[in-house]
């Protein structure tokens, strides 16, 4: 039986973490960036970087011009992105 709280656990993260990167960065990025919604999760366009795909349920994105993968991807775009903007 733990075994499946634990998947049940695991997916609500996942959910949250969906939920929180729409409400709290999505506003911000669409604003600044050309970006929109795909199946998978967000990807926006920015001139220094290129495009980068956001997994928000994984907690991971890729910019791809340099197939760079990184986790922490909420920490990344707070620390990197949004705070060129400001």
């Amino acid at each position: 039986m733990s075994g499946y709280y634990f998947v049940l656990d695991k997916k609500t993260k996942r959910e949250n973490r969906e939920i929180k990167f729409e409400k709290n960065l999505v506003p911000i990025l669409t604003s600044e960036f050309e970006g929109c919604r795909v199946p998978s999760g967000f990807m926006i366009a920015t001139k220094e970087l290129g495009i980068i795909d956001i997994f928000p349920k994984a907690d991971k994105l890729r910019i791809r011009r340099t197939n760079q993968w990184i986790s922490n991807a909420y920490q990344w775009v707070e620390k990197t992105l949004i705070s060129r903007i400001t």
